[in-house]
């Protein structure tokens, strides 16, 4: 990912599943990586949800927020979140606090989780995290990336995780 942010002079960012060398526990992380192909932050998931809970460690209450510049020079603030992070209030309180032009969150939702319509149902995350984005007086942008799908018949609760 390095080599391609260096390529197309852009950041990457992507949630995976992080074996952490110096404790050997397990994270549901994300990363970003600068224009020049360098890693700025590693962030570790705050609130597991059930999955998570089979096969990774709470990443504690560290919300990261990075400094990035978009291509016309204009810098901006960017913080980060998993899935369910965006759910519970204290993440809600770090974007108002940190007053964040962008929030990056990566998910893993299946589709058993969708609304009747197959519109992506995160328990209500994305509904809740543009509500307090909205109450937050300026322009803002929410990126909001999902893995959809099902996994060959695999009850999404107990399988949804990675194998590390």
């Amino acid at each position: 990912m390095s080599e391609n942010a260096k390529r197309l002079n852009c950041y990457v960012s992507a949630g995976y599943a992080e074996k952490c060398v110096e404790d050997g526990c397990n994270y549901n992380a994300m990363y970003v990586i600068d224009r020049e192909g360098k890693l700025m932050v590693n962030y570790r998931k705050t609130f597991l949800f059930i999955a998570d809970r089979l096969w990774c460690e709470k990443g504690g209450n560290n919300w990261k927020t990075v400094q990035m510049t978009n291509c016309r020079g204009v810098q901006f603030k960017a913080g980060m979140g998993i899935c369910m992070d965006m759910v519970i209030p204290e993440t809600h309180q770090y974007i108002k606090n940190e007053e964040l032009d962008v929030v990056l969150l990566p998910t893993s939702t299946p589709d058993v989780f969708n609304d009747e319509n197959g519109n992506a149902n995160a328990y209500g995350g994305p509904v809740a995290i543009e509500k307090t984005l909205a109450s937050i007086e300026k322009d803002w942008l929410f990126l909001y990336v999902n893995r959809a799908g099902s996994e060959k018949n695999m009850d999404p609760i107990e399988h949804n995780h990675p194998t590390i």
